[in-house]
């Protein structure tokens, strides 16, 4: 265990995801490395189904997971970092938004007012989003 202190930072780009380590105390980089995609950019076809529509986008999330597993290690490697050393993380993803699901499938954030049961009415579990009215 050393005295300084690290963070490590993680993109996920459009075609790789990216993790760089920095000396937070100098604000200075120690290490980065780049884990390309195995899966890109989904455009074309979606695995086992029809095309998506047109100018649809999708990802493989087990290409986030592979950067997790593979991309930070290297970095750390690479830093020589002690990873009891890293006392922050921060995670960027490219222009999508990430929902956080239970094991289930379920959003894990779907209870209204903070409640962490099903009450009537409370759409907790519930797997569709509320309907918004349009107001023009």
């Amino acid at each position: 265990m050393s005295t300084k202190k690290y963070a490590i930072g993680i993109d996920f780009g459009t075609l790789s995801g990216r993790v760089v380590i920095v000396d937070v105390a100098a604000g200075r980089e120690i290490a980065s490395t780049v884990h390309w995609y195995a899966n890109g950019v989904i455009d074309e076809v979606l695995p086992g189904t029809n095309p998506p529509r047109p100018g649809l986008a999708l990802q493989d999330p087990n290409d986030y997971l592979e950067v997790l597993k593979n991309a930070v290690p290297a970095a750390l490697k690479e830093s020589g970092v002690d990873p009891v050393d890293v006392i922050g993380l921060g995670i960027d993803f490219t222009a999508c938004t990430m929902m956080p699901t239970k094991a289930d499938g379920r959003r894990s954030a779907s209870c209204r007012n903070g409640a962490t049961t099903p009450t009537p009415g409370s759409n907790c579990g519930n797997t569709t989003l509320p309907s918004r009215k349009r107001t023009s």
